[in-house]
C-alpha cells in the first residue's frame, strides 16, 4: 500500500504541475485529481492490515484507473511539447482528424473518455459492496 500512497502523490504532483499550464480547476477534475486525494484520505485512515480483502482489491482497481489518469496526462503534456516547442516526440498520424488532434479540445477529451469509463466502474462497485454489505448481515 506504500506504493499505491507514493504513486498517487507522485500523480498529484505531476497534475498540479501540468495544471499550472492549463486550467486548474478542469485539469484536476478531468484527470484524476478528486479520486487520488480520496483514495489517499482512505488509505491514511486505514492501515493495509485492518482492511479487508474487497477493500484491498478496491483499491488497486481504482489504482489501475489513476494509472489510465497519469498515462492520459502525459500523453496531452507530450502534445502540448509537440505544439508549442516542435519537438516530434510522438508520431501524430494515425490521430489525424479525430477529436483528439482538434486544438480547442486535444487537453480535454482524454479526460472526458477516462470519466466516461470511471463512472461506470464506480457505480458497478458502489452496487457490489451493497450487495456484499447485505450478504453479510
Amino acid at each position: 500500500m506504500n506504493s499505491i500512497r507514493i504513486y498517487l502523490r507522485l500523480h498529484l504532483v505531476l497534475l498540479l504541475v501540468t495544471s499550472v499550464i492549463i486550467w486548474f480547476p478542469v485539469f484536476f477534475i478531468l484527470y484524476g485529481g478528486i479520486q487520488a486525494v480520496v483514495m489517499l484520505c482512505l488509505l491514511k485512515k486505514r492501515s493495509s492490515d485492518t482492511m479487508s480483502v474487497f477493500m484491498r482489491r478496491s483499491i488497486y482497481m481504482f489504482s489501475l484507473m489513476e494509472v489510465g489518469y497519469t498515462a492520459a496526462l502525459l500523453f496531452v503534456g507530450a502534445y502540448v511539447i509537440r505544439d508549442v516547442c516542435g519537438l516530434g516526440i510522438l508520431a501524430w498520424d494515425c490521430m489525424k482528424g479525430t477529436l483528439f488532434t482538434n486544438p480547442e479540445f486535444f487537453h480535454i477529451m482524454p479526460g472526458l473518455y477516462l470519466n466516461a469509463l470511471y463512472l461506470p466502474v464506480v457505480l458497478i462497485w458502489a452496487i457490489v459492496y451493497a450487495l456484499k454489505k447485505l450478504q453479510n448481515k
